[in-house]
């Protein structure tokens, strides 16, 4: 590899955009409580939690109606993981991210 990091992404169709979708949720949550600081409760982490449960919102219709009458072998996966299931992931994070903080 020459001192070079490899960086192996699995991603068959739109899967590639969990990962934009949820950082852009986080960033602009954590914009928006800038705004409304009253909504943070002093935490630095209220955005990225709040940025997760927006982005599991975002990312459940956007799996289903991708990944709708289609075999699994054909679906839209992020690391072999269809879209529509990264929004469970995405809420418990977000809602965990949410109480700890």
């Amino acid at each position: 590899m020459n001192g070079r990091a490899a960086v192996l992404i699995l991603s068959t169709g739109l899967g590639i955009l969990v990962i934009p979708i949820i950082f852009a949720c986080m960033v602009v949550s954590s914009m928006a409580l800038d705004e409304w600081p009253w909504l943070s409760n002093n935490s630095r982490y209220a955005g990225i939690g709040y940025g997760m449960v927006v982005a599991s919102i975002i990312l459940w219709p956007l799996g289903r109606r991708a990944n709708h009458d289609k075999p699994y072998w054909d679906q839209h996966t992020l690391f072999l993981v269809p879209i529509q299931f990264w929004a469970p992931a995405c809420l418990l994070l977000g809602l965990a991210t949410l109480l700890a903080a």
